[in-house]
C-alpha cells in the first residue's frame, strides 16, 4: 500500500469509527456491532502492518543511501590514490636527488681542496723558480 492509499484508507476508517454506537441490548445489534468493530480492527491491523513495512522500507533506503555515499566517497579517495602514489614517487625522487646533490657538494669541497693545494704549491713554486724584483 502507498502513503496516497494509506491516507485514504485512514480517512475512511475514521469516518467509520466515528459513528455512533448502537443504543440497543437487542442481542443482534450488540452482534453487528460487535462485527463492526471486528472488523474495523481488523482494517487498523492492516493498516499499522502497511505503515510499519513502509517505516522499515524507508529506514532501508536512508541506509542505501549512505551506503551510496560512502560508496562514492570511497571511489573518490580510490581515484585519489594515483595522484597520491605520484606525489610520493615524486617525493621519493627529491629524496634521491638530495641525496646525489649533497654528493656533489662533498665531491665540490674535495674538488676545491684539491684545487687549493695546488694553487698553494703552484705559488710557492713561482717563488722559488721567478726572481724577486729589486726595490727603487
Amino acid at each position: 500500500m502507498q502513503v496516497w492509499e494509506i491516507a485514504s484508507v485512514l480517512r475512511e476508517y475514521s469516518r467509520l469509527s466515528d459513528g455512533t454506537a448502537a443504543d440497543s441490548s437487542r442481542v443482534e445489534v450488540v452482534a453487528l456491532q460487535s462485527a463492526r468493530w471486528q472488523a474495523l480492527r481488523v482494517s487498523r491491523d492492516g493498516i499499522e502492518q502497511c505503515i510499519a513495512v513502509l517505516e522499515e522500507y524507508a529506514a532501508q533506503v536512508c541506509e542505501a543511501d549512505l551506503r551510496y555515499r560512502e560508496l562514492q566517497q570511497i571511489q573518490r579517495l580510490v581515484e585519489g590514490i594515483a595522484e597520491a602514489l605520484d606525489l610520493l614517487a615524486r617525493a621519493a625522487a627529491d629524496a634521491l636527488a638530495v641525496a646525489e646533490i649533497e654528493a656533489m657538494g662533498t665531491e665540490a669541497v674535495i674538488v676545491a681542496k684539491a684545487f687549493s693545494t695546488a694553487l698553494d704549491r703552484a705559488s710557492a713554486a713561482a717563488v722559488i723558480a721567478l726572481p724577486t724584483r729589486a726595490s727603487a
